[in-house]
């Protein structure tokens, strides 16, 4: 470590990159719809690659030649664009289910039948009729938000995500020339360092969050469905994907389908919430410490205000990007601050990418 430079220079123009920076999330959480089918294009993109990956692995096993493969391929294809239509149109009757299950039977009502067993003090203070139902409308509210909102994601959905899987497949690379030689040539060393280091980071968090999110997906798939709660398909996905934030999504996860659950029996909401500990203890016992790589790992402290900071701006998308955003500015504020000392101050900074040696010289 060394003291910050005092240079004005190096300030202003780190300043005005923050500046940009921040000028072009703002407008991307601006056009929340299209930022949201975007990045449901990248992990498309990402799921993708992952798939391509162990196809070719199991045709090289089997010894395929390249026309069996290209066919095999093709119908795999096919398949799997079935079986995401199929999800999806599932996925959308759970909801409406979980709807009309939310609207037949209210927390109140439950309230009533329960309060007589609960202490005096819950009964009277800290849980009342009308709490209970600020919460049934909250929770239910903001689903139903989301279920207004899926038409124009489908519509957003078929024009974007055509466009996205090109460009990533066929232009990535010129893009990225040509967003490098955009910048003054002393700093294109700096410039590819900080993509380099973005899409390491982002590639190993996303690593990371997907195979955490699947692997609760599929356990609260199994054990939503075993407790027959209506929806469980899309419940399950919810939950997987509130996973992503940490520490506090999968507790908002949990929550609509154990009101659903507390509505319909107590046996019912009993085991949703064995369902949600089983997910937990295996995601903390051995997903987080196997999975989790050190290079994404943030002071815990830091990453919940990332996330409050992030729900408070942007709302649910705020809150699941929250961290990645956070790798990003980091990495370029870094690089840029590293390269503007070595030209301003004429200070090397040595550089090893991968177990990251980094060091004044």
């Amino acid at each position: 470590l060394m003291a910050l430079t005092t240079n004005p220079k190096v300030w202003k123009i780190l300043g005005v990159i923050a500046f940009l920076l921040t000028g072009l999330i703002i407008t991307l959480f601006y056009f929340e719809e299209i930022f949201v089918t975007f990045l449901i294009g990248v992990v498309l993109i990402f799921i993708t690659n992952k798939s391509m990956h162990v196809y070719d692995i199991f045709c090289d096993m089997i010894y395929f030649n390249k026309y069996v493969k290209k066919i095999l391929g093709y119908v795999l294809f096919v398949g799997l664009l079935y079986a995401f239509y199929l999800f999806s149109y599932y996925s959308i009757l759970g909801l409406n289910e979980a709807f009309i299950s939310s609207q037949s039977i209210t927390l109140s009502n439950y309230y009533t039948q329960v309060s007589k067993y609960l202490p005096k003090f819950l009964g009277e203070g800290l849980i009342n009729l009308d709490t209970l139902g600020s919460i049934q409308s909250l929770i239910f509210g903001k689903l139903s938000q989301f279920a207004s909102n899926i038409p124009s994601y489908f519509m957003n959905a078929i024009l974007i995500i055509p466009l996205i899987f090109y460009v990533y497949y066929k232009k990535r690379k010129l893009i990225i020339e040509n967003v490098i030689d955009a910048v003054p040539s002393k700093f294109h060393s700096a410039s590819k360092r900080a993509f380099d280091k973005i899409s390491y980071q982002l590639k190993d968090f996303t690593n990371a969050k997907f195979y955490e999110s699947l692997i609760i997906f599929i356990i609260c798939l199994l054990g939503f469905y075993l407790a027959n709660i209506p929806g469980w398909l899309f419940l399950a996905l919810l939950a997987g994907v509130l996973n992503i934030i940490p520490y506090v999504g999968p507790f908002i996860g949990a929550i609509p389908p154990l009101l659903i659950g507390l509505m319909l029996s107590p046996i019912q909401a009993l085991y949703v919430l064995i369902t949600v500990g089983v997910a937990q203890t295996i995601d903390n016992i051995y997903i987080i410490p196997f999975f989790i790589s050190n290079s994404v790992k943030i002071d815990p402290l830091l990453s919940i205000v990332l996330i409050l900071v992030g729900a408070k701006l942007f709302g649910p998308v705020g809150m699941i990007l929250a961290i990645p955003i956070y790798l990003i500015y980091k990495i370029v504020l870094e690089e840029t601050y590293v390269e503007l000392v070595n030209v301003y101050e004429n200070k090397k900074y040595r550089y090893s990418y991968g177990h990251k040696k980094e060091e004044w010289e």
